[in-house]
């Protein structure tokens, strides 16, 4: 039995494990899904900001903004993760430690992701339709040292 308490009663949930299901004679199909484009080749190896900027030309695009068309260059965009970067240690941010973000599809989100994660971050992301509530809980549960937002 698991049972999860709060300090409202009418909020208790008690579950009762039950009896597994009988084993039937149903056959179980396997669908694996491929796109048909070639495979990418992903080291386990590298950190994800060092895997994405190896063997890239400074100037080709890196980053498309959907909602307006800008368009930001490995270079310029490598700069602004080490910029997201230097912010978050001037914060006091360091490996290892929880940061939330909560922001829409933006390059500010992407920005800050990887930045974080040059800097050894762990990151929770929050959804915009959370409730107060809900984001403060996340926030509380996560043990995150900041919530990155748009101002």
């Amino acid at each position: 039995m698991i049972s999860i308490a709060t300090k409202k009663p009418e909020l208790s949930l008690n579950i009762s494990s039950a009896a597994p299901p009988a084993p039937s004679n149903e056959k179980i199909t396997t669908h694996i899904f491929k796109s048909k484009l070639p495979d990418i080749p992903i080291s386990n190896h590298l950190p994800l900001h060092a895997y994405c900027f190896q063997d890239r030309s400074s100037d080709d695009p890196c980053l498309i903004v959907g909602s307006n068309g800008k368009t930001y260059s490995y270079a310029e965009t490598h700069l602004i993760f080490r910029k997201t970067t230097a912010g978050l240690s001037n914060l006091s941010i360091k490996k290892g430690e929880m940061i939330m973000i909560l922001l829409r599809n933006c390059a500010e989100f992407v920005f800050s992701f990887m930045g974080a994660s040059m800097i050894g971050a762990v990151m929770t992301t929050a959804n915009l339709f959370y409730t107060s509530a809900e984001i403060l809980k996340q926030f509380r549960t996560s043990g995150a040292k900041l919530i990155i937002i748009r101002s």
